[in-house]
C-alpha cells in the first residue's frame, strides 16, 4: 500500500492530541510532539499493541487450520482484506467510537473482516452479534430467543428450549404454565402482575 498513514494520537508528555505518521512513528522517529519538543517519550497511539495483536489473532483464526478456532472462521469463507497491520489499525481507529472499553464487531457475522463490515460496539451488542443467537418473530418483532423468553414467559430458559423442541408454537410456550411453581416463581409472576 503506497502513501502516508496518518494516526490521531496523545503525546505522553504534555496531553496534546495531534496527527503524526504512522510509519515514523513505528520507526521511533516521532519522539515528542511540538509543545514539548525535549521530551524524551514517545508520541504513540494508545491503541497500537492492542490492535497489532488484534489483526494477527484475526488473520490466524482465518487462515490457520490449526488454529482451535479456524472452524468457526476460515473454514465458513471468512476472510481478512486488509493488505497490512497498519492499514487494519488505520481504518479501525477512523471508525466512531473507537475506544478500548469498546469491542470490535463484524456488522454482518457472516462477512469478511473488511471496511465497511467492522464497527466498535459495547459487549452486550457483540454477543448478540453471534450465529449461535436463535432469533425469533413474536408481535411483529425480531428478538433474540432470550430475551423472547425472559420478556413474554414466566418459565426458564432450559424449559423454553424443550416446548419448542416439543413442537409448541411461540403463542402456545407463552401460555405455558408449569404444574409445580414454587413460591419464588409464584411472587416473581405477581410482581410482573403487578407492573404491568
Amino acid at each position: 500500500m503506497g502513501g502516508y498513514i496518518h494516526i490521531n494520537v496523545e503525546c505522553t508528555g504534555c496531553k496534546l492530541v495531534d496527527w503524526r505518521d504512522f510509519h515514523n512513528m513505528k520507526r521511533g522517529q516521532s519522539t515528542g510532539c511540538n509543545k514539548c519538543k525535549g521530551n524524551k517519550n514517545r508520541v504513540r497511539p494508545k491503541e497500537h499493541s492492542y490492535l497489532r495483536n488484534r489483526y494477527y489473532a484475526m488473520r490466524n483464526r482465518c487462515l490457520n487450520e490449526d488454529d482451535p478456532k479456524y472452524k468457526d472462521y476460515g473454514a465458513r469463507g471468512i476472510k481478512v482484506l486488509f493488505d497490512s497491520p497498519d492499514e487494519y489499525i488505520s481504518y479501525v481507529l477512523s471508525l466512531p467510537g473507537a475506544d478500548r472499553s469498546k469491542e470490535l464487531d463484524r456488522i454482518n457475522n457472516d462477512g469478511n473482516y473488511e471496511r465497511g463490515n467492522l464497527r466498535w460496539t459495547d459487549r452486550e451488542t457483540q454477543t448478540r452479534n453471534t450465529r449461535r443467537n436463535r432469533w425469533v418473530l413474536y408481535d411483529n418483532k425480531e428478538m433474540v430467543w432470550s430475551d423472547f423468553v425472559r420478556d413474554y414467559t414466566d418459565i426458564s430458559l432450559s424449559k423454553a428450549d424443550k416446548l419448542l423442541s416439543e413442537g409448541l408454537s411461540l403463542e402456545e410456550i407463552t401460555r405455558y404454565q408449569p404444574r409445580n411453581v414454587g413460591r419464588r416463581a409464584q411472587n416473581l409472576r405477581l410482581a410482573k402482575l403487578r407492573t404491568e
